[in-house]
């Protein structure tokens, strides 16, 4: 009989290929086929073992939430599952996504690469979190701003305005550097938590006057080299990163921002005076504009883009107390001090509460971020569990309201199918 051709493939594509020369009815013939579909079968459910996560982002994909998605959950260091959804945007024709694909990371970029940065430099000695910010910024030596800390940046008290448009008034970093570090406060240093951009932009001016450094050079040789991060970093174009899933098209949301003062910002800029609008789909472009137009695409506030894998990676190390396969990349006294809850209950950069991660149950020790581009992780210190949530919700453009799709409902889903992986975890 001619040679049986059977491939062993994953959802999307084919992963070996084998040809085997057999005779039909013989005993090793039957024992070749059913290794053969045993494997498939193992293959096709290794990496989607949880119930009901591909239904859940399949029906956001069909409710125009998001053109494409990538979901890792992980499980005492092993991967529970790992699948990519959809398409890479709407317009220049977009692919198919696969689980390498990289997403921009918005605020998440204040954990996965400011806080780490902050987090090295205490280990290293060269700050303390209670140091004044005027040490490092010295526009903050005057007025009340001398009693605001690094602290306070990473906490969200120091009393800042939650978002300005940097790039009315700056056109590189310099200039924004100056123009965030003069801004006046809004609130009382140290009395209330007001998340706020401004605080992670100055944190990132920090890690660049202690290093002499930018921020995207310093975190890549000190944290995701020694983690072997292949497929995260700042100005993807620029490092050869990809594939690249796009986001908006335009700036529209953040026209809004300015022009509208019932939208929640109360802008004095002009929004028509500007003539600096960014259009077209970005793909591997900053989504936001006060870090691509006005920090050069590097900030302490957005900017980063990555892939699951690798997020999962820097979850999996605060989980086991800073070690990566044996080496200590961070001390443990200080993945315990940025995880434990203030009195707003959140950590130092890390959010830990539910309603702030958008979960219906909020597991003891849990702590992730979520992000404006449709991102959002967190992890479950106690069972060894994290859980990566990769979307492009903006590339469904603005509804009759001027919002992007809400996908918090997706998100808790989501981590109420992983969180059935954690028996007995105290909530």
């Amino acid at each position: 009989m001619p040679p049986l051709i059977i491939a062993i493939t994953g959802k999307k594509y084919t992963i070996v290929t084998f040809e085997i020369n057999c005779f039909s009815g013989s005993k090793l013939h039957k024992n070749i086929i059913f290794v053969l579909f045993l494997s498939i079968f193992i293959f096709q459910t290794a990496f989607s073992a949880i119930s009901g996560v591909d239904s859940i982002v399949k029906r956001g994909i069909e409710d125009n939430k998001f053109s494409g998605a990538v979901v890792l959950v992980s499980k005492d260091g092993k991967i529970a599952h790992l699948e990519g959804y959809g398409r890479s945007g709407r317009v220049n024709r977009p692919h198919y996504i696969v689980h390498r694909h990289i997403f921009d990371l918005a605020s998440l970029t204040k954990v996965f690469s400011t806080t780490f940065a902050i987090m090295l430099l205490k280990d290293d000695g060269l700050i303390g979190l209670d140091d004044p910010v005027w040490w490092y910024i010295p526009e903050f030596e005057e007025g009340v701003k001398r009693n605001v800390t690094i602290r306070m940046l990473l906490t969200h008290t120091a009393g800042l305005a939650q978002w300005i448009p940097v790039y009315y008034h700056a056109e590189e970093p310099l200039g924004a550097k100056s123009y965030v570090s003069s801004y006046p406060l809004k609130w009382e240093p140290g009395a209330e938590r007001h998340y706020s951009d401004l605080g992670f932009m100055l944190l990132g001016y920090i890690v660049e006057a202690v290093t002499g450094e930018r921020i995207d050079n310093y975190i890549e040789r000190e944290l995701y080299k020694p983690l072997g991060l292949e497929c995260t970093g700042y100005l993807p174009l620029e490092r050869g990163l990809g594939p690249i899933v796009s986001t908006s098209f335009g700036n529209d949301f953040e026209y809004r921002m300015v022009s509208d003062d019932e939208f929640g910002y109360k802008c004095s800029e002009d929004p028509y005076s500007f003539r600096k609008w960014r259009i077209g789909e970005f793909t591997g472009i900053v989504n936001d504009a006060n870090a691509g137009s006005a920090h050069g695409g590097v900030a302490g506030h957005a900017g980063l883009f990555g892939c699951a894998q690798d997020i999962d990676t820097m979850l999996r190390l605060l989980m086991t107390n800073g070690v990566h396969r044996g080496r200590v990349i961070i001390y443990k006294g200080t993945v315990g001090e940025f995880l434990t809850p203030d009195n707003n209950g959140h950590g130092h950069g890390w959010m830990m509460t539910g309603s702030s991660l958008k979960l219906r149950t909020a597991p003891a020790g849990v702590f992730g971020h979520t992000g404006f581009t449709g991102v959002s992780v967190f992890a479950v210190p106690e069972c060894l569990l994290s859980v990566v949530i990769l979307t492009n919700r903006q590339s469904a453009g603005l509804d009759e309201n001027g919002f992007y799709p809400n996908i918090n409902e997706l998100r808790r889903d989501i981590a109420d199918a992983a969180l059935g992986l954690c028996k007995g975890v105290k909530q």
